[in-house]
């Protein structure tokens, strides 16, 4: 049977934990042959106003080398460069100008709503 998980998060989603090394490391102790990294897109601040939802838009390039490295350091799993894209009111144009600019390197995208209202 394959096993493969395609949804996940480390401490680049500013919620999650870990390390994409750890991540990657531990699917393939469990005997995946693939996962997906999704990492939180970028949301504005007057959106996610602490910080904690989405990724830093700093963090987008490292996050995509980090891959890149993991991806040469274990041949033995298909490792996905994935993004989860929440939809949030209040962001629709600044998520799709952000998908624009750095949708190429993403193999994935998830798309979800965690919340209805900007509150």
């Amino acid at each position: 049977m394959t096993c493969f998980d395609c949804h996940t998060h480390t401490y680049l989603s500013n919620h999650g934990s870990g390390l994409i090394e750890e991540v990657v490391s531990a699917a393939v102790a469990r005997g995946m042959s693939m996962i997906a990294l999704t990492e939180h897109l970028p949301l504005p601040r007057e959106v996610d106003v602490d910080g904690t939802f989405a990724m830093d838009p700093d963090m987008v390039e490292d996050y995509i080398e980090a891959v890149r490295e993991v991806r040469a350091a274990h041949p033995e799993i298909e490792v996905i460069c994935g993004v989860e894209i929440d939809w949030r009111a209040g962001a629709t144009d600044y998520i799709l100008n952000s998908l624009e600019q750095v949708s190429s390197p993403f193999e994935l995208r998830l798309g979800s709503v965690h919340m209805l209202t900007d509150e």
